[in-house]
């Protein structure tokens, strides 16, 4: 068996006897052929054989013939593999921030390319509430066509004959709300101090409740008067029990009636005065009892000229003592009256003032 110098102070190895056949020994690796003469070549093991493990030489080259150059250039490489690598990952790394980058960037544009969007719906809303505006005008002018078309209501022309029968005729005018009827009889005065028939018709429900219920009244009587010192002037009192405002009295109206011309005669009731008192007899319900050679005494207006009706006979033409804007007017029955009830009316003139008052008294 041949030995080899290990370093190992000439001390020499025995072989293991528990080493199988087959193992190469010491002797394999110190087996060197003579100069010139190349060795022969071994035959390729079949089985894997184990690596052995070399210890390094004297100096630290190992027994292979490595040097240390070659061991530094396998570390140059894998260390130029290590930097290769982290490269690789470094650049990964970029790669996903761009691409986080461009995916901010695609949702930025999409949040605008949204708000865009919702700003475009919000201005077509506001189109559209103006085209609301537009259909309410068009409305409004509607109904301003319709208001202008609305027809006129007439007047009805009448013809009464005498002063009792424009009396009757206008108070049953009023009775059946026929307006137009009751404004034809009228004179053309009192028709403008109406207001004319639309300021007429809006005095209907209180004529109705006054002059209006004398049409159903009972126990009527109906007294004309022809005043002699006035061109074709008359009054017309009517008494009896009648029903106004849902209370029944025994009371009188009366009104100034004027024959236009030759032609019809007129009621004037819109041309009243003032009436400051009536004295004597006094308004009552019943009727007060009056002397039946008593003294008729009022108040009115100073200047105006001033008669006394009783019933049906002719006109008494009253005396006047002024006080201040007043005067007293007073007349006297030249006969007695008969038992009963009458009635009295002062009918005076001023100026373009024509005033009734009368009142139902009861002689005694």
């Amino acid at each position: 068996m041949t030995h080899r110098d290990d370093g190992s102070n000439g001390e020499h190895d025995e072989a293991d006897p528990a080493e199988g056949a087959g193992t190469p020994g010491d002797a394999d690796f110190g087996a060197v052929p003579p100069p010139g003469v190349p060795p022969e070549p071994e035959p390729w093991p079949t089985e894997q054989m184990p690596i052995p493990v070399v210890a390094a030489g004297p100096g630290g080259t190992p027994p292979d013939g490595r040097s240390n150059a070659t061991n530094w250039l396998l570390g140059g490489v894998l260390a130029a593999l290590i930097v290769i690598i982290g490269v690789l990952l470094l650049t990964r790394g970029g790669d996903d921030s761009a691409i986080d980058a461009t995916t901010s960037t695609i949702a930025e544009d999409t949040t605008t390319t949204a708000e865009e969007t919702t700003t475009t719906v919000a201005e077509t809303t506001t189109t559209v509430e103006d085209t609301t505006t537009t259909v309410e005008e068009t409305t409004t002018t509607s109904e301003e066509t319709t208001t202008t078309t609305e027809p006129a209501t007439t007047t009805t022309v009448v013809t009464a004959s005498s002063a009792e029968a424009a009396f009757l005729g206008w108070i049953n005018g009023i009775a059946a709300g026929d307006s137009a009827t009751a404004f034809g009889f009228m004179t053309p005065e009192s028709q403008d101090a109406a207001g004319g028939l639309d300021g007429f018709e809006g005095l209907m429900t209180e004529l109705q409740e006054g002059f209006g219920a004398w049409a159903n009244a009972q126990n009527t009587s109906v007294y004309t008067t022809v005043v002699p010192q006035l061109d074709r002037q008359s009054v017309v009192a009517i008494v009896g029990d009648v029903t106004q405002e849902g209370t029944e009295t025994t009371s009188a109206a009366s009104l100034p009636v004027r024959g236009e011309g030759n032609g019809p005669f007129l009621v004037m009731p819109f041309l009243r005065g003032d009436l400051v008192e009536f004295v004597a007899p006094e308004e009552a319900d019943p009727p007060a009892t009056f002397a039946a050679n008593g003294t008729f005494e009022g108040v009115v207006p100073v200047a105006a000229a001033t008669w006394f009706l009783v019933d049906d006979q002719e006109p008494i033409v009253a005396a006047s003592a002024p006080a201040g804007d007043t005067a007293r007017v007073t007349a006297q029955l030249a006969d007695p009256l008969d038992p009963g009830l009458h009635v009295v009316t002062v009918f005076y003139v001023d100026q373009s003032i024509y005033h009734t008052d009368s009142v139902v008294f009861s002689s005694g």
